[in-house]
């Protein structure tokens, strides 16, 4: 699986494990172009903290899983 489709995967799943969270948990992908960067900052002004962040160093890209909690 190449990187394009793992991070489209990655998104569906963190899209679903999102709506099915009752803990107020969500996550979010920043991607090395910067998209994802404004979600971030939007959540962080209505409170939310993040808990963790994973970076996937690959050949042609630098992003970086998210995971923030209320």
């Amino acid at each position: 699986m190449g990187p394009s489709r793992g991070k489209m995967l990655l998104s569906r799943i963190l899209d679903y494990v999102q709506e099915e969270e009752e803990n107020m948990q969500t996550s979010l992908i920043i991607e090395s172009n910067g998209s994802g960067k404004e979600r971030l900052e939007d959540l962080l002004q209505d409170g939310w903290t993040v808990s963790s962040i994973t970076a996937n160093h690959g050949k042609s890209y630098n992003d970086f899983l998210v995971i923030l909690e209320k």
